[in-house]
């Protein structure tokens, strides 16, 4: 067993062994499908990739974007003395530079351990997942209307977004950077689906894609105006974003917050399935 970083047909091989669970991992396989499936030298996008292989038999991987993102896949327990000691190699050597963190909750719990440092914040989530066909809500009150969002819709939705992001992305002292904010909703407005509903002329919710795997899309980005929450809305958007994920083929997941229970409340009346704990440990706020 040995890791290596990922070359042209490990990549290869990669990939099929993360379709077997690719809700998992969306985060990953979003990549390396941008990347055309295939990684030079170690590197996918803006990150570096590692495999561990035995045999030629994928059983794991991790990627450290530049930006300090950890997005670890292992398929057991990183127990082996091996394992251990490239870990902890690994992700001290990138320590200074660490951001966050992402994964099914007993991977991330595996990379804290080689950190070997108290988290300073965290977020626990539960990990869904929707194949469909999905319950319409019909609850939505008189007047709303459901748009596909584009990136001519920047402007008409950035309030939304902002408010968005700075309760439900932004960590706790931090202050919410607008030009980076918009650039990055913006690259969402051009490459992922997102929808938004209209009430009483104005943007009141929105719910769109934010990875997009090979046969998973990962939904994000779901929001309503505190004011105008447990009408329905929310349902409302869900469904015109479900609908087209459904109607392309593919099967949807997400993750939501523990303490998020009207939302935990929705995707279950959506029939989405409880795929267990998920976890984002912040190291640099």
């Amino acid at each position: 067993m040995k890791w290596r970083p990922a070359g042209r047909e490990s990549s290869r091989r990669l990939m099929s062994w993360l379709k077997n669970d690719e809700w998992r991992h969306v985060a990953l396989t979003s990549r390396l499908k941008d990347a055309g499936g295939v990684a030079r030298f170690g590197r996918i996008g803006n990150g570096h990739l590692w495999i561990r292989e035995n045999n030629n038999r994928i059983e794991g991987a991790i990627y450290i974007s530049r930006f300090g993102v950890v997005l670890p896949a292992f398929d057991r327990d990183a127990s082996d003395s091996s394992d251990t000691e490239f870990l902890k190699k690994l992700i001290r050597s990138r320590r200074d530079r660490l951001f966050s963190v992402i994964g099914m909750e007993n991977r991330v719990l595996d990379i804290e351990k080689q950190i070997g440092e108290a988290v300073p914040d965290v977020e626990n989530y539960r990990m869904f997942t929707g194949e469909g066909p999905f319950p319409t809500t019909d609850e939505a009150p008189p007047g709303l209307s459901i748009h596909r969002a584009s990136t001519s819709d920047l402007d008409r939705l950035w309030n939304l977004e902002k408010a968005y992001q700075i309760e439900e992305i932004l960590r706790a002292g931090s202050r919410l950077d607008e030009r980076n904010g918009r650039r990055f909703f913006l690259n969402t407005l051009k490459n992922q689906e997102v929808y938004y509903a209209i009430l009483d002329g104005r943007p009141v919710a929105k719910a769109g894609t934010n990875a997009r795997g090979w046969t998973y899309d990962q939904i994000g980005g779901v929001f309503v105006i505190p004011e105008l929450r447990r009408y329905g809305i929310a349902g409302a958007v869900m469904d015109r974003l479900l609908s087209s994920i459904q109607s392309s083929g593919r099967r949807s997941c997400l993750f939501v917050k523990n303490t998020n229970l009207p939302a935990l409340k929705l995707y279950d009346k959506l029939g989405f399935r409880d795929r267990g704990a998920f976890r984002i440990s912040y190291w640099s706020v």
